[in-house]
């Protein structure tokens, strides 16, 4: 290796011996961490830590639950019925009777009252986002 840096380098025998030793430190600190890591001891949590992360999980458990319990019981009480309409005339008794809340309604039929008007099922859906089952069954427009 040395023939060929001297070669194309022209490094003396000091020169080479400097970057040779540079070189080599080079690699041990990059090798530091990896060592480390390696060799390194395991610790052992402490108990009342576990005990807290145990009582967190416990807590989001019965968080998500309630949470869960309070959206599937909202969906259940609405009776949605589908229709073929023209968005462009439809009143918010109308809109409402798709299940929507009722301030998507409102803001759709003041879209229309003010000269907008939906001349593709995509333009409904880029004003007001529905929920999934209605965007499946709103394909059902007459534009």
């Amino acid at each position: 290796m040395r023939i060929w840096l001297n070669k194309h380098f022209g490094f003396s025998k000091g020169e080479f011996n400097g970057l040779l030793f540079l070189v080599l430190l080079i690699i041990a600190i990059k090798a530091t961490p990896f060592l480390y890591n390696y060799y390194k001891p395991v610790e052992k949590d402490d108990p009342t830590l576990l005990s807290q992360i145990q009582h967190l999980k416990v807590v989001e458990e019965e968080r998500s639950a309630y949470t869960h319990r309070r959206i599937d019981g909202s969906d259940a009480v609405k009776n949605i019925r589908f229709f073929n309409f023209d968005p462009n005339t439809l009143s918010i008794n109308g809109w409402q009777s798709f299940g929507l809340s009722p301030k998507q309604p409102a803001a759709i039929v003041n879209y229309t009252n003010k000269g907008g008007s939906f001349y593709k099922p995509e333009d409904l859906k880029k004003c007001i986002p529905f929920r999934q089952s209605c965007t499946r069954n709103c394909s059902l427009m007459l534009i």
